[in-house]
Order: C-alpha cells, then structure tokens, then sequence
C-alpha cells in the first residue's frame, strides 16, 4: 500500500452500521449511483473479518434504504493534527426497478434532516467502466445528479469508475482504458473541468483507503443543491431537481404499461396455457408489475401538479400524465395537462436479433422479434410432402424442449432476455403445429 498521508489507520479497519450520525460529525460522505454498480461493494471493502452481506450480486441492487457506517480505526486529518472519525452513507441505487428515482431522493433528504447532517464532506458518484455505451436512463441519472448537487460543488465530488476487477484481457483492458478518457473528456467533463475527480477502484481495501486519502480536505464553500432543499414534495417539485426526477417517473410508469400488454400477450398465447410452469411464471411476472405500477402512479399523484418548465417528448409520457392529473380531480371534466408537450410518433420496439434460438435450427420470422403480437394476416397452405411431417415434428420438439429449458429459474438479471426468447419460442412452436396440420390434411 502508498503512504497514506491524508488519513490515519489506528488499528485494524473495519466498518459497523450505526442507526443515525453523531451530531457534529465533521467527515461524512455519500455515495450514490445507478443500481448495481458496486456501492455496496465498495463499502464491504473494509469489513474483511466479518462480511457484512450487502454486496451479493452486482446485477441486482442490495441496498433499498439509506444506511449509515462508521469506519473503525481510520480517521481523517483536517487540518493539523485535528483527526476526526470517518461516516459514510449508503443510498439505493438509481434505476432500481423497484424503487423510484423521486423516493430515492426522498429518502436521501429524510436522513440528511434526521441526522441534522449540515453539509456532507463528499459525494461520491460510482460508474461501471464495464459500461460500453449510454442508455438512456444512464443520462437521465446524470440529470438528476447535477440537479442533486448543484452546479458549483464539484471539488467536492468524486467519480469512481468500478468493475475493473472485472476486468482480464488485454483487449479489454485497453478499451477500458480508452472508455476512461471518454468519460473524463465527454460524459463527465463539465464536473471535471470544475474541480471533481474521476478514479478507478479495484475493488480491494487498499484502494479503497487509497481512494480516501486523495481527497481534498471538506471543501466548506458551496452547498450541495439538495442540502438546501426541505423534505416537502411540494419544494421538491419547485427546484431543478422536480422535473429530471418527475419525467423519470412518467417514463417508468409508461414502460410498466407497455410490459402489462406484453405479458397480456404471453397469456393469451395458446402455448403458455397448455405449459403451468410458463402461465406460472408470466402471472408472477403481471401481478409484480401491477403492484409497482400502482406504487408509481401513487408516488406521482402524490407530488402534486408537473413541474412547470417539464418538457415531455412522448405521447406515451404524455397520457400518463394526463391520467394521474385527472385522476386527482375524478368529478372534474378531463382537461388537457398544463405542461409543456413536444411529442413524436413512438417507434415500435423491436428486440435485437441475437434473442432468436439459433439452438433449434430454424429462423424466425420478424414478426418472432417484436414485443407486441403479430398482425393478423391471411393464412397461406405451403404445399409441402407428407415426408416433410417429420422434420416439422422435429423442430416442434426440439423447441418444447428448449422453451422448458428457458422456463427454469435464469441467472439474476437474465430475466428480460429469457422473456424475449420464451416469446419467440412459444410463437415458433405455434407456427409449426400450424404448418404440421396443414402438411397433414
């Protein structure tokens, strides 16, 4: 390990979970970010004889709550010999599919208040170097964030890239490399270039005592944007960080919508009522995602009227929205939302080719590929040979077998990608039997 020059171990380092933050403390830190991308990860780092157990898998968020730790044997020097005891707080992860954006930041700002935390000495802001493009939820993170923090706290902001531990290859390596400097020159240079630190952690104890130890001292200038903000929604939807976290909410709201027609879909397919353990699994799948529906549209009613300068690109987004007004006045006349609506026609989605079973030896039609069902189109007799039966009854087999193999529990985070096959393999099943009976009369 470097000298630490900055921080002090003054024993074995450990960590421990404390129910609120000492009143006065003078170095705490808050680390945020998209789900799954090592929070928690980072945090376990320093419990090495006894594991806390919140980092189980880094496909799923573990954290659903606003945590605060204590550092055991490490202290942070001020300034002279002043040493003070360290505090970190854990927070969800943004883009959890079961928590909101909005209740994240709720949550955030409840403990801040109830732990009468002044002003946090850092943020910390965690991004998977392992990520090789920019989703769109990725950026709207990034949103929130600046409205979270403000545009004139940065030195006191650190990126840390993670996953680099995940990392093995050469090739890989040098394009993780190349992924930092676009980071650092593209999707976070406004924050670099006013101070914050982009870094890399390797995911061991060293790195992680290394990472504290760079810091600057508490920078005691400019407050973080939401340490200004109260817990009231109301104030929440008046501030820069109202419509980032509102537009997020809509857009998980309308996504849930179109998952409920899917899944209405899978139901209604003949193949997944003739398989319980498929009809079990899609009737799971639709009563998970109404009840989280309910939640966000509740959050949303909640909130109160859209922020003003909301601008909204969807029409999708835009009925939402409409919905959740009309419905807080239900003896009114539906009116048209008092928000600033630029839509574009939605294309229709259509799912990557490599989600097409390749295992059974026969090409799906596009149709195969797209979340909502096929049209309905006039059905045509192939003119095909009764020898033929059996190779049509073999490919119907084979795709049995493999949808039964799909069917059982995936990895975490396979589940969408299980989903779009299933479908496919259902609807392939379904034009067989089809092209079997036809073959046959």
């Amino acid at each position: 390990m470097g000298q630490l020059t900055k921080i002090r171990t003054t024993g074995t380092v450990s960590i421990e979970q404390v129910d609120c933050i000492p009143p006065g403390s003078k170095y705490t830190v808050l680390i945020v970010g998209q789900t799954g991308v090592g929070k928690s990860s980072l945090i376990e780092t320093f419990s090495t004889e006894k594991p806390l157990g919140i980092a189980k898998d880094q496909l799923e968020s573990v954290t659903q709550t606003v945590t605060g730790y204590k550092l055991i044997n490490v202290e942070r020097n001020l300034s002279g010999h002043n040493f003070v005891p360290m505090y970190i707080v854990d927070t969800p992860g943004f883009s959890d599919p079961r928590i909101s954006e909005m209740k994240v930041i709720n949550m955030i700002l409840k403990f801040t208040a109830e732990n009468n935390i002044d002003s946090y000495s850092r943020i910390l802001y965690l991004d998977r170097i392992t990520d090789t493009r920019m989703s769109g939820s990725k950026g709207r993170n990034l949103s929130i964030f600046k409205a979270l923090t403000g545009e004139k706290s940065a030195k006191r902001i650190t990126i840390i890239t993670t996953m680099w531990d995940q990392i093995f290859r050469e090739d890989q390596k040098e394009k993780a490399l190349k992924r930092f400097d676009q980071l650092k020159d593209g999707f976070w240079e406004d924050f670099v270039k006013e101070g914050a630190k982009l870094v890399k952690f390797e995911n061991n104890q060293e790195s992680t005592l290394m990472l504290l130890d760079g810091w600057r001292s508490a920078y005691q200038g400019q407050k973080f944007g939401f340490e200004q903000m109260t817990l009231d929604h109301q104030d929440i939807r008046n501030t820069p960080i109202g419509a980032p976290v509102y537009q997020t909410l809509v857009d998980r709201i309308a996504g849930l919508k179109l998952k409920l027609q899917s899944i209405e879909v899978d139901l209604s397919d003949e193949a997944t009522q003739e398989n319980p353990e498929l009809l079990a699994f899609f009737t799971k799948n639709k009563v998970e995602s109404e009840s989280r529906l309910a939640m966000f549209e509740q959050e949303l009613l909640d909130f109160g009227p859209p922020p003003e300068e909301l601008v909204i690109h969807s029409e999708s987004a835009v009925q939402v929205v409409e919905n959740v007004t009309n419905a807080a006045s239900p003896s009114a006349p539906a009116t048209e939302t008092a928000i600033n609506t630029t839509t574009i026609p939605e294309p229709s989605v259509t799912l990557p080719s490599e989600a097409a079973p390749s295992v059974i030896g026969i090409e799906p039609s596009s149709d195969a590929l797209t979340k909502s069902p096929p049209p309905s189109r006039q059905s045509h007799s192939p003119d095909l040979p009764s020898k033929d039966n059996v190779t049509l009854e073999g490919h119907l087999h084979s795709a049995s077998v493999e949808t039964s193999k799909i069917s059982s529990r995936p990895p975490v985070g396979e589940a969408p990608k299980r989903r779009r096959i299933v479908r496919i393999l259902l609807r392939v099943q379904k034009r067989l039997k089809k092209l079997l009976n036809l073959s046959s009369s």
